[in-house]
Formats: structure tokens, sequence, C-alpha cells
């Protein structure tokens, strides 16, 4: 009995890829993870799944009918381009997605599949390049959560301080906010790399992905400084 549990993208993805799972199988693990469910479906969710079958929605067999597959597509994600190559049992698949139904993502994300894949299961191959788009979208967006709102109290780039964060590699920082621009092997360089930084809460999570990556090895501190940055209410950013 396989163990229950949530059913995440990299666990659909093996499952996609595993030619021995069945694909009624395929469908209920796609729709759990659609619903944030676990999986094997319990008792209730089986029943649930059975009744959106019936219903029509396109998440509860988006593997096995592809017609299904691309409607979920072309709902999901209004700003997409679905790229597929099939010849001589091969095939090579790229949905690239740059809009969900949420708005328009900052950067386009692309799932990919490439390997053999004759006529008959190329809904299959599609499939999985979708999970993995879908993938590197929810994770995306959840990245850009972590920063929301930072924009508001973020001083603009060209004013962060710039220092030497390792040695011979100096960086535009803002320690209080856990930010760090792109370094340069000079104070210009790295003033320069601060003006041409991505703006907007992308251009932000990037800093503060740098920060953090950077933190540990160039004692960079750990934790928002409270003296550098508050909020209205007195306590620390973050």
């Amino acid at each position: 009995m396989r163990e229950r549990g949530r059913m995440t993208t990299g666990r659909l993805a093996g499952m996609i890829e595993n030619e021995g799972v069945p694909l009624w199988e395929l469908d209920q693990a796609f729709w759990a993870r659609e619903r944030g469910v676990d999986y094997p479906l319990t008792h209730y969710d089986l029943e649930t799944w059975e009744e959106s079958v019936r219903e029509g929605d396109p998440a509860a067999r988006a593997v096995s009918d592809t017609g299904d597959l691309l409607r979920l597509i072309e709902d999901r994600y209004p700003g997409h381009r679905l790229d597929l190559r099939a010849e001589g049992g091969r095939a090579r698949i790229s949905l690239l997605i740059t809009e969900t139904r949420d708005g328009k993502l900052p950067i386009g994300v692309a799932g990919e599949y490439q390997g053999e894949a004759p006529p008959s299961r190329l809904g299959r191959a599609i499939a999985l390049a979708t999970v993995r788009a879908d993938g590197l979208a929810r994770g995306l967006d959840l990245r850009l959560k972590a920063v929301a709102g930072l924009a508001k109290r973020a001083p603009p780039y060209a004013d962060w301080p710039v220092e030497e964060i390792s040695t011979g590699r100096w960086g535009a920082v803002h320690h209080g906010l856990r930010l760090l621009c792109a370094t340069a092997n000079s104070p210009e360089g790295a003033a320069r790399h601060a003006t041409m930084n991505h703006k907007g809460d992308y251009g932000l999570l990037l800093c503060r992905e740098r920060y953090e990556t950077l933190a540990p090895q160039a004692g960079l501190p750990d934790q928002p400084a409270r003296t550098l940055a508050q909020d209205d209410s007195g306590g620390p950013e973050f």
C-alpha cells in the first residue's frame, strides 16, 4: 500500500515519466495536485474526483484526454506558447507560460519534455511539460510573495551603499531589508550594476535571494537590522 501524502510537482512528474503507471492513476494524481489533497485519494476525494469527471472538469482527466489538457492550458494560462515537434516516435515539447489567471509573470517560465513519445503517448508527454511549467510558475509566485510590498519600502537602488561583500567583490547592499544587487570587481562596477537591476518585485526578489545566498560565506547579517529598517509599528521588517 502506497503511503498517502501531498501530491507535489516532483512526485507527479515522476509518476507521469513512469510508463508503468496507468492513465487513470495519473488523472487522479493530477487532480489531487490541482485540489491540494493527498494521494492516493481518500474515499471522499475519490467520489469528488468522479463527480469532477462527470461535470467535465478538465483537470480530472488532463493526462488521459489531451483535449481536456489543452482546454486547461487555454483557461489557466492566458499567456502561453506551446511548441511541439514529433517525428519518428520522438517528441520535443515546450510550454512557455508568461501569464496566469492571476496576472502576468515578470519572466516567462517553461516546462519541457524531450524523448520517446509515439503519437499515442503525446498527451502524456504534453502533460509532463505542463506539470513542469506549472510547477515553475507556482514556485515563482511563492518566491514573489516573500517580497510582496517591499518595493514601497526599499529606497532606489542607486541610493544603496556600495560595500566590499567578499574579497575583491563589491555590491550595492541594503542590510536592513537583506537585499544585494549583482556584485562586481570594483565599486564603480557595482554602482553600475545597481542602476541596471530589474525593477519591481522581481528585481527585489533577486536581490533578496542573492543576499541570503551570500550571507553565510560573506558574513552578512542573517537577520534584518532594526536600526536600519522598521515598519510603522516599530517592528523589524520581515
